[in-house]
């Protein structure tokens, strides 16, 4: 589970041992290479059922119930495939350049009237099927009580969400309270160059959970 501490980065389940290792290994390969491993895996959660079990543990951070696990891949599939309706409209995997390196925060122009300054807040808009009817919004089955269970893993940097809200009409879609819109109806190239230049900085070098354990004590 995602934890905050005293304004600390969220610690999730992307930084816990065996799995912090191997994703700085597979960062070391070339951004498409990651994406198509990343491809393999899902693929993977689909069609193999003790792989898809494994795949909703190691993203949750940790041993779910049957009945935790079934409620999961409910709202997961259904997640999923609005947002593979949704995919020409700017939300879905496919609306990423495959070749594009990661990007963990892309920071955009924030109103003048939002505050916190710096912050979502408690906003969680982006996290869900925002473009549908109340009554008919999904929230991501990895947006836990305590925050995001992927943040800072390789889903998040290397797909949607670490580019958001880096794509044409995102701050709509999602009714965004933060950031001031961008243009609608923009080409794909476009949208690859407006991710590009709105990343607010490079990828930082990730550290040790040990070491971000000590860094968020001493925020305390």
């Amino acid at each position: 589970m995602a934890i905050a501490i005293a304004g600390a980065p969220p610690v999730s389940s992307a930084d816990s041992g065996w799995l912090h290792d191997a994703s700085r290994a597979i960062r070391r390969l070339p951004p498409l290479w990651v994406r198509l491993l990343m491809a393999l895996d899902f693929f993977l959660c689909v069609f193999v059922p003790p792989w898809t079990y494994f795949w909703f543990c190691r993203w949750t951070g940790k041993l779910l119930s049957p009945r935790e696990f079934s409620k999961l891949l409910g709202t997961g599939i259904r997640f999923a495939w609005a947002h593979v309706k949704h995919t020409g409209e700017g939300t879905g995997a496919l609306n990423v350049d495959w070749s594009s390196p990661p990007v963990r925060s892309c920071q955009t122009k924030e109103r003048s009237e939002h505050f916190p300054r710096g912050s979502c807040g408690t906003c969680k808009n982006c996290c869900t099927t925002g473009w549908l009817p109340e009554g008919k919004r999904l929230a991501c089955p990895f947006l836990g009580e305590g925050g995001c269970t992927i943040y800072g893993g390789i889903y998040w940097d290397y797909f949607n969400c670490g580019r958001y809200p880096a794509t044409p009409a995102a701050v709509s879609h999602y009714s965004c309270p933060r950031f001031e819109g961008l243009l609608t109806g923009a080409p794909r190239a476009a949208l690859r160059a407006s991710s590009e230049a709105t990343a607010s900085r490079p990828l930082p070098e990730l550290e040790t959970p040990s070491e971000k354990k000590r860094r968020a004590l001493a925020l305390v």
